[in-house]
């Protein structure tokens, strides 16, 4: 049984934070993490937060950064979840849910450099041939 699947305009951000506006402690995160994921493919970050809306107003800034970037643009994979917290305070993981071990709000961050569509298509396509 196939999806049923309905394509709409994606535009990059419909919530974008101007790059003044955008904090100095997440710009220098998102270089951070992206020096992290640049070193190790295939690991995410998880980014514990004290709420929900932390979590939340973080994506948004995280996403308007990696946009606007003035070392060039990346593509951000952020997801919305519980930090997995062990009883030393360490992050030992990540949940999309909460459970009685992942309490904590979070995100779980994945960063690489962006590619245009039209450059990765072409990419592709002669991998195949």
């Amino acid at each position: 049984m196939g999806w049923n699947m309905t394509p709409v305009d994606a535009p990059a951000s419909s919530i974008r934070t101007p790059l003044a506006d955008i904090p100095d402690e997440v710009r220098e995160g998102v270089e951070e993490a992206y020096e992290f994921c640049q070193q190790n493919p295939g690991k995410r970050l998880v980014v514990p937060f004290e709420t929900d809306e932390e979590a939340s107003q973080a994506r948004t800034l995280i996403r308007s950064y990696c946009e606007q970037r003035p070392a060039g643009r990346l593509t951000a994979s952020v997801w919305n979840g519980q930090a997995v917290i062990s009883e030393s305070g360490e992050v030992t993981g990540f949940a999309a849910q909460e459970t009685s071990r992942a309490a904590v709000p979070g995100l779980s961050v994945l960063l690489r450099t962006y590619v245009p569509k039209a450059q990765r298509r072409a990419a592709s396509a002669n991998g195949a041939a």
